[in-house]
């Protein structure tokens, strides 16, 4: 099979400066893990690479004058990163690309990337772990746990800001599902007053008590048992492996005998906790 760029006019610089090394320019606009500032790791190969997680951080006491100090280190594990792929097919047929009325070659491109980027936002949140990535939600240190099934009251949110520890709350963010922001836009204080902070001019983000709020519809809604929040340092939280970019190629001869044009779209990513002291997960009851 003989692979070719296509022609200029048919998108195929556009193919290789605009989409093939700017995986993480549609990551970050679709994956609220990245927006919320998860570290990312970028490879030139697939092989499995070993990164440090913190399981427990020390413990101190107050001694006195002439007491023993006890001994209290970090303890560490490791985690394997590995390399899952994620990928499709698009064909078009010839009559489709010289007739089409608008540009429909960059059209195919960025739709796929879109796509493809909202299924590995969707795995860093809720992934498995088991022959996918390892999704944020499954933190399963700290947690709280809502009175309903089907909303959060302001003090079971007061509950999960303060499960987490000041030095990881300092840099925290909540992630929420679209529907619960509008869930959580209506909730007031006693004195009728909106408890939500909106961002009201461009740049700026919403705020839920004094932390930025990412909107990442991969969160699960509040429904019977769903991991619905996330609050945390998601930085420290959780790492992302991409390996090169999003690559991309076309085959003229793929598909020879139906007169079809085919382009492939592969990209291999994982992701994994590597702090579960950083987040804390809000589960419905």
């Amino acid at each position: 099979m003989a692979l070719v760029t296509g022609t200029g006019t048919d998108g195929a610089e556009l193919i290789e400066t605009e989409l093939s090394t700017n995986l993480i320019d549609y990551l970050q606009a679709s994956v609220g893990a990245m927006r919320a500032g998860a570290r990312v790791i970028n490879t030139t190969s697939g092989n499995p690479i070993t990164v440090p997680t913190v399981t427990s951080h020390s413990s101190i006491t107050l001694e006195g004058e002439t007491d023993t100090i006890a001994r209290s280190a970090p303890q560490f594990s490791t985690i394997t990163l590995n390399s899952f792929k994620y990928a499709c097919l698009v064909q078009a047929s010839r009559e489709l690309l010289d007739d089409a009325a608008f540009p429909f070659v960059p059209f195919v491109m960025e739709q796929a990337a879109d796509e493809i980027a909202r299924l590995i936002g969707t795995e860093f949140i809720t992934g498995s772990g088991s022959g996918a990535p390892q999704g944020i939600d499954l933190a399963t240190t700290l947690s709280v746990t809502s009175a309903s099934a089907t909303e959060w009251s302001a003090d079971e949110l007061v509950n999960v800001y303060h499960t987490l520890t000041d030095k990881y709350r300092q840099n925290a963010q909540w992630i929420l599902n679209d529907g619960t922001v509008q869930e959580l836009r209506k909730l007031k204080d006693g004195s009728g007053q909106y408890l939500w902070q909106p961002g009201m001019s461009a740049g700026l983000v919403d705020m839920l008590y004094g932390k930025p709020v990412v909107t990442d519809n991969a969160v699960m809604v509040t429904s019977t048992g769903n991991e619905s929040v996330i609050f945390g340092d998601v930085r420290r939280a959780y790492t992302i492996r991409l390996i090169n970019g999003l690559d991309i190629a076309r085959s003229d001869d793929f598909a020879f005998d139906t007169d079809m044009a085919t382009w492939r779209f592969v990209a291999r990513v994982d992701g994994a906790i590597v702090d579960e002291n950083a987040v804390v997960i809000g589960h419905n009851a």
